[in-house]
């Protein structure tokens, strides 16, 4: 890793904005420990829902200890709902998310004394917050006017920042609001989940804002230019809101201080994570390995490919699957990425390139290996990393999975065996161009791993 470190000058103000986002708020325990080794304290913090528990965290100082939390967090101690067991199949995770809907609706919110428990015992030590020189600024939402308050700790009467921290994180009417001098108040993301113009009311020079809520997407606020910014925020899935799982924290932990190192420019990557260096040294032969390639390539494939429609077509596909635009610097890398996701290569640690084009090759021979389709569905089963509560997505992407027809890995590898027994005329027709139609993304996928093959 680069050894560059960001440099804080005396006049310079560092803002934190931590998003609402339950149980994926332990991503930004990941852009904690990255900005702690960056050397980056900040001036400000704000936070909404658990972004709020976060920041008060933070204020305490005490990374571990919020680490090891994170870990072995589970829903019993935020509501008084209990998970009966860790879901093994979407009819399993379905009743539980039934029996929770359920159990919010009879009672009018389930009740979040445990979460006030979690808070007075391990969150909030409220002298050290009050002593921190920190403007802390935490989000609600007041029910009766559905408008969002913001409360610095100077507005928050001492001994009563407990219920200002539960207030913003309860989520009504999954959970029950919360009670202050007579008001009620709820969850502070309903207005502004990330509460970036609080912030901006302390004017910082430096604005670091963790989104936990957006599926990799930057949503668009109004900064001033003169402001640095760093969006960071995950492209691989987070989990559900609600279920607490502390082998997904441990996940999330390591995808949010990964993406908060790429975005001070210590590492390369957007899916994944590559050293800089081998990065660099790879996308310098890319191109010429890339041109070779296409000089010796079947004739079909290569009158396919010399067609700017086809060219643009599955360039728009690639994007799409990527959730970005390639441009000529992405392009050395992206292709790696997709492929890596897509025989599910673990996001979670530093690649040398060489080493993670080796893995590339070695996940597809072991998958070639199979001699049937549910063989294969086994090895993909396998191959993946972490045993940790999945969402709804993840359900339904295993299931296409394990359906010939729909499986993206299973097309991919037809169209790779038609590559390589040099049957590319299968393509010419117009049976074989609607494949390719119908699933692109698999073919661009197949043309790439027969370009690795062959180089």
């Amino acid at each position: 890793m680069s050894e560059e470190r960001y440099v804080k000058t005396e006049s310079s103000r560092v803002a934190l904005v931590l998003g609402g986002g339950g149980a994926r708020g332990s991503y930004q325990v990941g852009v904690w420990k990255a900005i702690r080794e960056l050397g980056i304290q900040p001036d400000i913090i704000t936070g909404t829902s658990v972004g709020a528990l976060n920041g008060a965290a933070i204020l305490q100082g005490d990374y571990e200890l919020v680490e090891q939390m994170w870990k072995e967090l589970e829903i019993k101690n935020v509501v008084e709902f209990e998970l009966p067991e860790k879901p093994s199949s979407f009819n399993e995770y379905g009743a539980v998310l039934s029996k929770f809907i359920l159990t919010a609706i009879k009672n009018r919110g389930i009740s979040s004394k445990p979460l006030h428990t979690l808070i007075k015992e391990f969150i909030i030590d409220e002298k050290k917050i009050q002593e921190s020189g920190i403007d802390f600024g935490i989000t609600v939402t007041e029910l009766s006017s559905r408008e969002q308050q913001t409360y610095y700790l100077e507005d928050i009467p001492y001994g009563q920042l407990d219920l200002y921290l539960l207030a913003s994180a309860s989520l009504y009417p999954a959970m029950s609001f919360t009670e202050i001098e007579g008001k009620h108040y709820a969850d502070g993301g309903y207005r502004e989940n990330v509460p970036v113009d609080p912030a901006l009311t302390k004017q910082p020079d430096l604005l670091i804002i963790a989104d936990i809520n957006t599926n990799g997407k930057i949503r668009d606020y109004t900064i001033p230019d003169e402001i640095e910014t760093h969006h960071i925020t995950s492209k691989w899935p987070l989990g559900d809101m609600l279920l607490f799982d502390g082998s997904r924290a441990e996940v999330n932990i390591q995808l949010g201080y990964l993406d908060t190192m790429k975005s001070f420019e210590m590492y390369e990557g957007s899916w994944y994570t590559f050293d800089k260096d081998s990065l660099q040294q790879h996308s310098k032969r890319f191109y010429k390995q890339l041109a070779d390639f296409l000089l010796t390539v079947n004739d079909d494939v290569k009158s396919y490919l010399h067609q700017e429609e086809n060219q643009l077509f599955l360039l728009g596909q690639l994007n799409t699957e990527w959730m970005g635009m390639m441009g000529k610097k992405e392009l050395p890398y992206a292709l790696y990425e997709l492929t890596g996701k897509m025989l599910h290569i673990p996001p979670t640690k530093v690649y040398e390139f060489n080493e993670f084009e080796q893995e590339i090759l070695e996940r597809y021979e072991r998958m070639t290996n199979e001699t049937s389709f549910q063989d294969l569905v086994k090895v993909l089963q396998n191959n993946r990393t972490y045993d940790f509560v999945k969402t709804a997505k993840e359900w339904q992407e295993e299931l296409k999975e394990s359906i010939p027809f729909l499986s993206p890995l299973k097309v991919c590898f037809y169209f790779l065996s038609v590559l390589e027994n040099e049957n590319a005329n299968a393509f010419k027709d117009w049976k074989g161009q609607l494949l390719i139609r119908i699933y692109p993304y698999p073919f661009a996928i197949a043309l790439f791993l027969y370009f690795l093959k062959q180089k």
